[in-house]
C-alpha cells in the first residue's frame, strides 16, 4: 500500500509542477489577446507579444514577484476551467 501511494504522489507532483509550468502559457496567450483584441489571427503571434508583457514585467523589482504569483494562480485557474470546459461536455450522440 506504501508503494501505491508513494507513486500516486510523485503522480500527482508531478502533473501539478508540468500545470505550473504550462501557467504562463496559458497567461500570455489572455494578455497577448487582450492587446491586439481580434487584430492577429496566428496564436503564435498572440502568445508572443503576451510573454514579452510578461517578459518585461517579470524583470521590474518589486512588481516580478507580484506577477509570478498573479500568473501561477490565473494560468493554474485558467488550465481547470479549460478541462472543466473540454470534458464536461456531452458525449457525442447519435440522432435519428
Amino acid at each position: 500500500l506504501t508503494g501505491v501511494g508513494l507513486l500516486l504522489g510523485f503522480v500527482i507532483m508531478t502533473i501539478w509542477v508540468l500545470a505550473l509550468l504550462a501557467s504562463s502559457l496559458f497567461v500570455s496567450y489572455y494578455i497577448g489577446s487582450l492587446v491586439l483584441q481580434k487584430r492577429a489571427k496566428n496564436a503564435l503571434l498572440v502568445a508572443l507579444v503576451g510573454g514579452l508583457i510578461l517578459g518585461i514585467l517579470c524583470m521590474m523589482p518589486i512588481i516580478n514577484i507580484l506577477v509570478i504569483v498573479i500568473t501561477l494562480f490565473l494560468g493554474v485557474g485558467m488550465q481547470i476551467m479549460h478541462l472543466k470546459y473540454q470534458f464536461g461536455k456531452d458525449p457525442y450522440t447519435i440522432t435519428s
